[in-house]
């Protein structure tokens, strides 16, 4: 028998990986700048000029945190299509100094679209290999560096496992290389949309060149996003019709979009450490309880600490259809997901967890917990209270 259903559900959401509640804050930008100050940014009288003066401001904020100047920051309609333009838009510009790119094996899905698109272009591309926990070796990254290699790709945190790649020593050694031999080349670009409310986005501490990060996953509205770029970084646009964002982007600019991804990031920046404490305990309760009270379960991933995201759990539930938890763990309010809601249409096993040694069954057995700031301690409790008897019941059903 499944446990009954409570009288009073209670509604525990852990798939913030896939997208942040808004803070309540910033519902009154909504209201400002599609009612009051609507204007269009790009026009010439005064109403709009203070519109303007509004995102730059937003600029500024953004380039403060990532320390460095404001006309490196595009601001974009996602994660994702920061992603494609700085990976599309770089390769195709700097197609002439070379067509070989290196990237890993458990990249989101918008990286490795992306590459997949640009192969058929006549790009050669290297996927690395990553470990158990999902990290990179870096001496195999220095070993796959070529003459031509124009482009390196390497997200900051995994969006399924939470793995965290190092990437001031990734960085490092890519200087090295260009140092080395003479070379502008290779560029090194980061998809950091995992990153943004927990870890440090210094630019220059992590060596980047490129850098994507959204709003949805800082406590900021959906639909928008930015990508960084190194002043001295060429690009083109990936799509056309304006001059906006430095002529990087096109469209009217969403305004209020834009300024409440700024004070996101501000806040998210501020409180991390904060944050990341609480978090940090959460995860290891949590865990701690899934162990005691479930058998046959696997952490997927680094160990808790330096090495993985504090709001991350992936776990391996064996003999347990993943989709068939994630249903019934609906039916009492808790919500979470077994990998990135950008490929939930997809009846594939993960290809992260693939990559990191699993086989098929077991990457099918997988569910990310994804906590955020709003998580509680009493959260977890009502989680495990029906947690452990619906993957017994779900293992009988399977038997």
């Amino acid at each position: 028998m499944f446990p009954k259903l409570p009288k009073i559900k209670k509604y525990v959401y852990l798939d913030n990986a896939a997208a942040t509640k808004v803070d309540s804050g910033f519902v009154n930008n909504f209201k400002k700048y599609n009612i009051d100050n609507f204007e269009n940014p790009s026009a010439l009288y005064s109403q709009a000029v203070k519109v303007r003066k509004d995102i730059e401001s937003s600029r500024n904020k953004i380039a403060s945190l990532l320390k460095t100047q404001s006309n490196t920051i595009i601001f974009t309609g996602s994660g994702t299509e920061s992603i494609n333009l700085g990976i599309l838009g770089f390769a195709r510009k700097n197609i002439s100094m070379g067509k070989h790119i290196i990237s890993t094996k458990t990249e989101h899905s918008a990286v490795l679209k992306s590459l997949e698109f640009l192969s058929k272009e006549g790009f050669d591309i290297t996927y690395l290999d990553v470990d158990n926990n999902g990290k990179i070796n870096i001496d195999q990254l220095k070993q796959s560096i070529q003459r031509d290699t124009i482009l390196i790709s390497i997200m900051y945190v995994n969006n399924e496992i939470g793995t965290i790649n190092d990437l001031p020593a990734i960085g490092k050694e890519i200087l090295k290389w260009r140092k080395t031999n003479n070379s502008q080349y290779p560029y090194f670009h980061s998809d950091a949309c995992q990153a943004g409310a927990y870890l440090d986005l210094n630019v220059e501490k992590l060596h980047v060149d490129l850098m994507s990060l959204n709003s949805s996953k800082v406590y900021g509205p959906k639909g928008v996003g930015m990508l960084y770029k190194r002043r001295e970084v060429e690009i083109e646009p990936i799509m056309y019709g304006g001059e906006q964002e430095y002529g990087f982007r096109p469209g009217t600019e969403n305004s209020a979009g834009i300024i409440s991804f700024a004070d996101a990031l501000v806040i998210a920046q501020k409180d991390k450490e904060e944050n990341i404490k609480k978090l940090y305990k959460l995860q290891d309760y949590f865990w701690n309880k899934i162990k005691s009270n479930i058998n046959e379960v696997v952490l997927v991933g680094s160990k808790f600490g330096k090495d993985r995201i504090a709001n991350n759990l992936n776990i391996i539930f064996k003999g347990v259809d993943a989709d068939s938890l994630i249903i019934y763990l609906d039916k009492y309010g808790i919500v979470c997901s077994s990998g990135s809601a950008c490929t939930t249409d997809s009846d594939e096993a993960s290809h992260i967890i693939l990559a990191c040694g699993f086989n098929k069954n077991e990457a099918k057995n997988a569910i990310r917990f994804s906590m955020s700031k709003y998580t509680t301690k009493s959260d977890i409790d009502y989680v495990m209270k029906y947690l452990p008897k619906i993957v017994n019941k779900l293992r009988k059903t399977n038997v």
